[in-house]
């Protein structure tokens, strides 16, 4: 798991598993843990790029609030590619 600051309060967030974990729920639960200790008390927005064809992370980010954004160079810095990518922005709800 990695938070990075973009800008001001902007993290992007981005998770890394082992084959043998992945598809098996431990990306979602880390994120959500993650998201609870990093939010705690902060005033903070949390965005996240995909891979257009990675499913897994897909629905690892929709299960923990994240919902799809359109590319912003602003927010997201320059990303090469950016149409090989779907763009997330986490929703406290």
């Amino acid at each position: 798991m990695r938070l990075e600051k973009l800008k001001g309060n902007i993290f992007e967030v981005s998770l890394a598993l082992n084959f043998d974990y992945i598809g098996k729920g431990h990306g979602t639960k880390m994120l959500k843990k993650t998201l609870k200790i990093f939010l705690k008390k902060r005033n903070l927005a949390i965005v996240s790029k995909v891979k257009k064809n990675n499913h897994n992370s897909l629905n690892c980010f929709k299960k923990n609030n994240f919902f799809k954004v359109k590319y912003n160079s602003r927010i997201f810095n320059y990303v090469k590619n950016h149409n090989n990518y779907l763009f997330f922005k986490y929703i406290d709800n």
